[in-house]
């Protein structure tokens, strides 16, 4: 038998229902249909949210184990943001520059505080490349558009690596 023409007998029978019938007939669908999406989402964050722990915890051996079971949940920006992280934590500054460099595209997707973290790691990266100007350079940025998000230690800290570059 034919799938439009078993959709289009279906949403016949549908709209004949009763309006009790249709009001249980919604609600099953919303419940079969849009909750699991729903739920997928949040699945996400929070698989966004266990790497990025393990990562802050230095954890970086299990967090690209665990990225390799869960990258298919992480939208495009999540990856590229784990995977720029484990990059130069692996010693891979070229390549977790290059993410860098298409994160840096998409800001608008990612929220300041990982925006700030992002600019950090790609200044270490310019220092483990020995591209003192870039490190410098970045630097400055952090300065200039993270400020408000910056503890005084750590301003002080990129003040006083603006000295060394």
């Amino acid at each position: 038998m034919n799938i439009s023409l078993i959709k289009r007998q279906f949403i016949d029978y549908i709209m004949n229902l009763s309006a009790n019938h249709f009001k249980k007939y919604l609600l099953i669908y919303f419940l079969l249909f849009l909750t699991p999406q729903l739920n997928f989402g949040q699945a996400t964050s929070t698989k966004f949210n266990n790497l990025y722990r393990l990562i802050a915890s230095k954890d970086f051996f299990t967090a690209r184990d665990l990225f390799k079971v869960n990258k298919t949940f992480l939208n495009a920006h999540e990856q590229l943001f784990i995977l720029a992280i484990l990059d130069n934590a692996f010693n891979r500054p070229i390549a977790s520059n290059k993410k860098i460099a298409l994160l840096n595209t998409a800001t608008e997707e990612l929220p300041d505080t990982l925006r700030l973290k992002i600019r950090r790691i790609q200044e270490d990266n310019f220092v483990k490349l020995k591209d003192y100007d870039e490190a410098k350079q970045t630097t400055q940025k952090i300065l200039l558009e993270f400020d408000p998000l910056l503890s005084t230690d750590t301003r002080a800290d990129l003040r006083n690596n603006l000295k060394i570059w």
